[in-house]
């Protein structure tokens, strides 16, 4: 998986099982066969790890923002009448 934000690559391998709340970093590279123990982040241009103390804050403030804002542009195409007789 590879994720990108300014030019700036992020990898992680498809080996690599993610658990609960994981961090990494910006240009850091996991390819490794590994489990991530919960709380693992990975960070800094050596991709350095340390483990938090707490759980990430939970993001419903993110989703229910999302959840108003992306109906507004999400477009749905509406199907269009065709001119094509029927079959009998």
């Amino acid at each position: 998986m590879f994720m990108y934000a300014d030019g700036v690559t992020t990898t992680v391998g498809r080996q690599v099982m993610l658990t609960s709340g994981c961090i990494i970093g910006a240009a850091c590279t996991v390819t490794s066969s590994e489990d991530l123990d919960e709380n693992c982040v990975i960070y800094g241009a050596n991709c350095e790890r340390r483990m938090q103390k707490e759980h990430p804050p939970a993001q419903t403030l993110q989703i229910d923002f999302l959840t108003k804002i992306l109906p507004n542009y999400h477009y749905l195409k509406k199907p269009t009448k065709s001119s094509t007789p029927q079959r009998n």
